[in-house]
């Protein structure tokens, strides 16, 4: 099979067990979808913060790829990926408040405990690894939980508002000077994020990667010499 034409088989797959991934979250219990095919993948690694890890505050998080503290889901999108396209090896190294740092350097997890390097799990042998990083290092959930407020904008006096979080904007915060401080934020994090993840092809001993895009992550699949 010609090169390009496996490769985009191959990200079809991926693509195909995310689409199964969210259609199954979406049936829930009116039914069942159905499933993706199987895939070739042999090692399948994810990496990322607490949108990959699905985040858990109301239920108890599991510990079986890294700390509790973590608070990894048992439900995350990853494990529901590897499962949907039956891949014989997988690690999930998602770890809530993860920076794109921390796939190279360990990380103390916000509720207790160390997760270690995310690449750290990546070998010769991982073909599949799938990415969700940024938001903390661009300062995303603090800006959220900043601009959250019970009660509109409300002026008591000229010049005098309620402050947050009863009703005050975060726009002066975040928009001071008709600067737009999170895009700037993304502009700064933009060369560390790429650097690091270009870093994932030589740890897994790839020379040319296929890329399958979601809203929050990307599905790696390198092309071997007998593809």
């Amino acid at each position: 099979m010609p090169v390009r034409a496996s490769i985009r088989l191959r990200t079809s797959k991926v693509a195909a067990a995310i689409a199964v991934t969210v259609a199954a979250a979406l049936v829930g219990s009116a039914g069942t979808a159905a499933a993706a095919p199987a895939t070739d993948f042999a090692e399948y690694v994810a990496l990322g913060d607490s949108w990959t890890a699905d985040v858990v505050l109301l239920g108890p998080p599991t510990g079986q790829y890294v700390p509790l503290g973590c608070v990894q889901s048992a439900g995350d999108y990853p494990k529901k990926i590897a499962a949907a396209l039956q891949v014989p090896k997988f690690f999930d190294a998602s770890c809530g408040g993860a920076e794109v740092q921390n796939f190279a350097t360990p990380q103390p997890a916000p509720l207790g405990g160390t997760n270690p390097p995310q690449n750290s799990h990546l070998t010769k042998t991982t073909d599949l690894v799938t990415i969700g990083i940024g938001g903390n290092d661009i300062s995303l959930a603090s800006a959220i939980v900043g601009c959250i407020n019970l009660l509109p904008p409300v002026t008591l006096l000229p010049g005098v508002t309620l402050p947050a979080p009863l009703g005050g904007s975060c726009k002066a915060k975040f928009a001071a000077g008709g600067i737009d401080q999170i895009s700037e934020n993304i502009k700064a994090a933009e060369p560390k994020i790429l650097a690091n993840v270009k870093a994932i092809k030589p740890c897994r001993g790839s020379t040319t990667s296929s890329t399958s895009s979601t809203p929050w992550s990307s599905g790696w699949r390198p092309r071997r010499a007998t593809d």
